[in-house]
């Protein structure tokens, strides 16, 4: 039986997970579409680097918690969704800094 903590933990890196998605699609929309606002520049300003960041660390997390109480519908989402945002955020770094 997993503890209460536990559940609590597997929600709380789910929902950074599901945040951190969330701003990323944003700011892929904000390009595609060429939004200007001054309030999305702002914000992407004031949150890139900090996202960028914590998105390994959310990968780390997610995959301590998987080997800590096993598969289950939180943690094997939030490991897919921080393994997708670390895979994409890496492969766009290697495409702009170290192939041009």
């Amino acid at each position: 039986m997993r503890s209460n903590n536990t559940l609590k933990l597997d929600r709380y890196i789910l929902g950074a997970s599901v945040i951190t998605l969330l701003f990323f699609t944003w700011i892929y929309v904000t390009y595609i579409f060429q939004i200007e606002w001054t309030i999305a520049g702002v914000i992407h300003e004031l949150l890139m680097i900090p996202m960028i960041l914590v998105a390994p660390i959310l990968l780390f997390l997610s995959i301590r918690q998987v080997k800590k109480s096993g598969f289950n519908a939180s943690n094997t989402a939030s490991l897919i969704i921080s393994c997708l945002i670390t895979i994409v955020i890496t492969s766009l770094f290697v495409a702009e800094f170290l192939l041009h």
